[in-house]
């Protein structure tokens, strides 16, 4: 693979290949997924599937290089992230609200956030470094603390606790952390 006009190998940027794994990262957890969405919801495991085609060609946009592969990962993995907050605080169409700290739908928003962040770096590339620092930051803030912050706030109380209950039969809450201090 070499550029046409050159015949120079194309030179592959730390940020390029970050982007191409972080995406990548999030489609294949989308995919390992779907079965169990398919059956809470045909639609749901369409989607699960529609975001790992979206990922995988968004991470070939931008291993070559290609603008519209960075903006098609920020549909992917910020349409992710927008229903994910939705299913757990509102619902989705057909279902009702749903837990926020399933695993692996931590892992996946975790993962999307940082590649939007990423994507923020990126697209701000002209801006002076203090002011784009200054964005990307504030971005990153609002991506991985204040926005799932909002979201278990608002989350059904009933999620909250059949979580809790859930995870101190399986024996993975530590004794101290389910209530207050004697």
């Amino acid at each position: 693979m070499s550029d046409p006009v050159t015949h120079n190998p194309p030179r592959w940027s730390t940020v390029a290949l970050a982007g191409v794994g972080l995406i990548l990262i999030a489609g294949l957890i989308h995919l390992i997924l779907a079965p169990e969405h398919f059956e809470e919801a045909t639609y749901l495991g369409l989607l699960f599937l529609a975001n790992f085609a979206g990922s995988a060609v968004a991470s070939f946009g931008i291993f070559r290089g290609q603008q519209w592969g960075w903006v098609l990962g920020v549909v992917v993995a910020g349409g992710a992230y927008v229903l994910y907050i939705a299913s757990g605080t509102l619902g989705l169409p057909g279902m009702e609200p749903q837990s926020l700290l399933e695993p692996l739908g931590v892992v996946a928003k975790v993962v999307e956030a940082l590649f939007l962040v990423l994507c923020a770096f990126v697209f701000t590339g002209a801006l002076p470094a203090a002011r784009r620092w200054i964005l990307v930051l504030s971005i990153a803030a609002l991506l991985l603390m204040v926005l799932p912050g909002l979201a278990l706030a608002l989350m059904p109380s009933d999620l909250h606790e059949d979580h809790d209950s859930d995870q101190h039969e399986k024996g993975l809450l530590i004794p101290w952390s389910a209530g207050p201090l004697d």
